[in-house]
């Protein structure tokens, strides 16, 4: 695995070998992180139960609740990052993390095809905003995306998608199409992960019980949603199915593009294919690439890490995929001073906001009609 040959790497630079606090740091989720998410189930369950009965005060806190327990489960369980034994993290994937994500096709978007050729072509999550759905509705994020005259106007309609989008529609798109966004392939540009149809056409050239688990939990969310439609009429089941996901979607956006889309680690404008970028990376290295392809936010700072489950320090966790967020307290100083020695720019933003300023800043900039290769 990439993760711990790069770890091996700054421990011998900086860490030493001896030291208790860096072998710590190779832990799974500290104790204090583990009781939290414990306390985030047992909340999670007794809003479900209310959210069964119809009660529409469950609507905000379930919408909290499907990034804070649900997204960060599957997140951290399925990077092998939440528990030390791979059951235990794949048994907390597939029973939490569907209602965020299916964690068949999370893998394959997210943990393969993101994680490696991140902010590239080949990175899925460049696509995932650009005419959805075969609309105008969107805006693109690589200059040579296709231009929205209007993409300002989207951002209603579309920040809400950002979980009903793979919680229902891309893992039907899956078993019924045997595509992902349109592709014959669980990826973006056909690069990031394994085919999901066989070189005859073949839909089902999943592995089978990767099929099977698709398909039962894709049936699994379908008869809740449609369950709470008969239970409570099709006006408030659909408010109580559809709301907390679009709020959750909105709220998921806001945490996660500010760490890649900006202009510092956006293609076309100042990281990846610009001459800054090929300076910082003249041997195309991929430990400096995550560096020059992701944004940092307060890094250092324990409460960033708690409001927004771990995804604060995007650069540890690209080049430590599979160490908890709650171990990088040992580790930032570590990555600070290897940027530093080896000509790496390290600029985390100072607050949040100072990110998703940049971040909208970059999508104003890269949805003008004349930048370059803009359609």
């Amino acid at each position: 695995m990439v993760a711990p040959d790069v770890w091996r790497l700054l421990r011998r630079y900086r860490v030493p070998d001896g030291d208790p606090a860096a072998v710590a740091a190779l832990a799974a989720a500290t104790p204090a992180t583990l009781a939290l998410m414990g306390t985030l189930l047992v909340a999670w369950l007794l809003t479900m139960r209310s959210w069964l009965s119809g009660n529409g005060w469950t609507v905000v806190p379930l919408a909290v609740l499907y990034y804070f327990f649900n997204a960060v489960t599957l997140h951290d369980a399925t990077h092998h990052a939440l528990f030390t034994a791979p059951w235990a993290n794949a048994a907390a994937a597939a029973a939490f993390g569907g209602w965020h994500c299916i964690p068949a096709i999370w893998v394959r978007q997210h943990v393969e095809g993101h994680h490696g050729p991140t902010n590239t072509a080949d990175d899925p999550d460049v696509h995932h905003f650009d005419k959805k759905y075969g609309t105008p509705l969107g805006w693109r994020v690589r200059p040579e995306q296709a231009y929205h005259p209007a993409w300002w106007v989207s951002l209603p309609a579309v920040l809400p998608m950002a979980s009903l989008d793979p919680s229902f529609v891309r893992a039907a798109e899956v078993l019924l199409y045997g595509t992902y966004m349109g592709e014959k392939v669980v990826g973006a540009a056909g690069l990031a992960a394994p085919p999901v149809t066989g070189a005859g056409g073949s839909r089902w050239a999943l592995p089978s019980a990767t099929r099977l688990t698709l398909a039962a939990q894709v049936v699994f969310f379908l008869a809740l949603a449609a369950r709470q439609l008969v239970v409570h009429g099709v006006a408030w089941g659909s408010v109580l199915v559809v709301l907390p996901h679009a709020l959750h979607g909105a709220h998921f956006y806001m945490i996660t593009q500010v760490n890649h889309l900006t202009a510092d680690a956006s293609p076309g404008v100042g990281g990846h294919g610009t001459p800054a970028y090929a300076a910082a990376n003249p041997h195309n290295s991929w430990v400096a690439h995550q560096v020059l392809s992701t944004i940092d936010w307060c890094p250092s700072s324990a409460a960033a890490r708690v409001a927004s489950g771990g995804l604060n320090a995007q650069v540890l966790h690209h080049l430590l995929p599979s160490v908890h967020p709650s171990r990088f307290g040992p580790l930032q100083g570590v990555l600070e001073a290897f940027c530093a020695d080896h000509g790496l720019p390290y600029r985390p933003f100072g607050s949040y906001w100072e990110a998703a300023v940049a971040h909208f800043r970059y999508l104003g900039e890269v949805n003008v009609r004349t930048v370059a290769g803009g359609k």
